[in-house]
């Protein structure tokens, strides 16, 4: 799943729309010493969200309601974050959080937040909560998230997005690496691995059912 991202970012440079700037000074030093909040943000958000919600909606719904159900749960997680560059000058001061709720409302009506930003994390929420219900078991929703976190985390420390101009420039690519309309397919190409690498044993396991 990282490897597919990489690649992704790859293209993208070829394409012009991130400039490679290079790793930081310590070689890998930093990705060792940031690898171990990674693993337990992972492993947490993956419980939470794979483990605690998707189990309960497997209990009440069909199972691709369910995985639907829990993507759309960690689309809105990601759209409760504040928007970017916003600055609380005085976060005692009254009604802050409706101007907060305000704002998310805003760019949740821009048809290119949707697109861009929050389309492939839905996507990212399906290929996981999939690969829950084929294996029975959080390790490979927690391996897939790694790879998308480790991968997202080298890449913005190697390489710079160019701003776009060309309004379909920017709905191909966004500001990260998993923004854009083109690391949504690597997430596709990433769920048909999925399936095809889970399907024999999966198969198996309902044949000795």
């Amino acid at each position: 799943a990282g490897g597919l991202l990489l690649l992704t970012g790859y293209g993208l440079m070829s394409a012009g729309t991130f400039v490679w700037t290079g790793l930081p000074a310590g070689d890998w030093k930093w990705l060792y010493e940031a690898l171990p909040l990674i693993v337990v943000g992972i492993v947490i958000r993956e419980w939470l969200l794979r483990g605690v919600a998707l189990g309960i909606f497997l209990r009440a719904m069909r199972p691709g309601t369910a995985i639907l159900s829990a993507a759309l749960l960690s689309v809105v997680i990601q759209a409760l974050n504040p928007p970017s560059g916003f600055n609380v000058p005085d976060p005692d001061a009254d009604g802050i959080g409706f101007l907060l709720l305000k704002m998310i409302g805003m760019r949740l009506a821009d048809p290119r937040v949707l697109l861009v930003e929050l389309l492939p994390v839905f996507a990212m929420g399906c290929v996981l909560g999939y690969a829950r219900w084929r294996t029975a078991s959080l390790w490979l929703p927690i391996g897939l998230g790694l790879g998308w976190q480790s991968a997202h985390l080298i890449f913005e420390k190697a390489a710079k997005p160019v701003p776009q101009t060309d309004e379909v420039a920017s709905l191909l690519s966004g500001l990260e690496l998993t923004q854009g309309l083109i690391p949504l397919a690597a997430v596709l190409v990433t769920c048909a691995l999925v399936y095809f690498l889970t399907q024999r044993e999966t198969d198996d396991a309902h044949e000795a059912a």
